[in-house]
């Protein structure tokens, strides 16, 4: 995981060229994003109309954190430290 100016950016590494795809269908996150406050990203994004696939609930490493899944399959993580 890099970490810089309080963003932390968590690259995955393909196992094969066949395997670059949106995973989020299979439940694994595409993208990773914290966020200050997940009550407001959860507001702003349902707002919009985007539906929530999974949470806010808090996980055991302290983080409560969203998932969504956006039009081309990708699933995307907000979260934020308890």
């Amino acid at each position: 995981m890099l970490n810089r100016d309080r963003f932390d950016l968590m690259p995955r590494l393909a196992e094969t060229p066949d395997s670059v795809r949106p995973n989020g269908l299979k439940g694994t996150w595409d993208v990773a994003v914290r966020v200050a406050d997940i009550a407001n990203e959860m507001a702003a994004l349902t707002a919009v109309g985007v539906k929530i696939d999974k949470g806010p609930p808090e996980t055991f490493y302290e983080i409560r954190e969203i998932e969504v899944v956006d039009p081309d399959g990708h699933r995307w993580c907000f979260g934020r430290h308890i």
